[in-house]
């Protein structure tokens, strides 16, 4: 997965055909919500009109048998998981300052997290997910739909974490928050996924993490990532445990040890 820059003019950005589509309230907290197009239709629509030449096929097959994730191909981007929601009630109800912070949301789908960032004050928030397709029809489209002044502060980007990770670092990229929700439910991304929050986490950066304590079907967890975490010896971290139904998660909250990755 080749990483692509789509920049930040939206208006160039988002593909057209989404503009048409249903949109949804996506509620959390309390009373908050945020607009957004309806994934499923979204989705149909990728599948219809085969989105652009560029976009690999693989990805366009792999929808079209219904599949949310296959490694390496279709990383869930058009699924909001539970671990979402849980971390944007954590933000909110932690009452987590973005004002004039730059906001990496990774692994982003819908963009929700990066969204509340930006209609929070944010700096600047660059959306990151794995499929170009996932950011062209719906990150993008959905950032577009709030009623926010957000031209020259959203960024998006599209690939591998550990290729993003040698781009970003060659252009002493870094950011003050991260904010990530079900992105360890394969412990082969926990390389990947270490490799750009070490790369691009600014000395005081706040991270922000949610997942669950184990993925049923898949070999990742929490504690998983922990270990691996612990090895490195970057980053300190403090577990949340969040509940949703029957269900168990966690919250990362990390920062760097200091004189560590400066």
């Amino acid at each position: 997965m080749v990483a692509v820059h789509l920049g930040f003019i939206l208006c160039y950005l988002a593909w057209r055909e989404t503009r048409g589509l249903p949109i949804r309230p996506y509620k959390y907290a309390d009373n908050m919500a945020i607009r957004i197009y309806k994934e499923d239709a979204v989705e149909e629509c990728v599948k219809t009109w085969n989105l652009c030449i560029d976009e690999d096929q693989r990805v366009l097959r792999v929808l079209s048998l219904g599949c949310d994730v296959v490694a390496g191909i279709v990383e869930g981007g058009f699924t909001v998981w539970t671990g979402t929601r849980l971390l944007l009630n954590f933000l909110v109800d932690r009452a987590v300052d973005f004002a004039g912070r730059r906001v990496l949301d990774l692994g982003c789908g819908a963009g929700v997290l990066g969204i509340h960032a930006l209609l929070h004050h944010a700096a600047s928030v660059t959306f990151q997910d794995f499929n170009y397709c996932v950011m062209k029809a719906w990150t993008v489209p959905n950032v577009e739909l709030q009623s926010i002044a957000v031209e020259q502060k959203a960024d998006f980007w599209t690939g591998d974490w550990e290729d993003l990770a040698d781009i970003w670092h060659t252009q002493g990229e870094k950011f003050d928050v991260i904010l990530t929700a079900e992105t360890i439910y394969r412990s082969d991304l926990y390389s990947k996924l270490f490799t750009v929050l070490e790369a691009v986490s600014a000395p005081d950066c706040c991270i922000y993490m949610v997942g669950k304590l184990a993925y049923h079907g898949n070999d990742g967890s929490l504690e998983g990532f922990c270990d691996f975490v612990d090895r490195k010896c970057v980053f300190t971290y403090k577990k949340v445990q969040l509940e949703s139904e029957n269900t168990c998660y966690g919250c990362l909250i990390m920062t760097k040890i200091k004189n560590k990755g400066q």
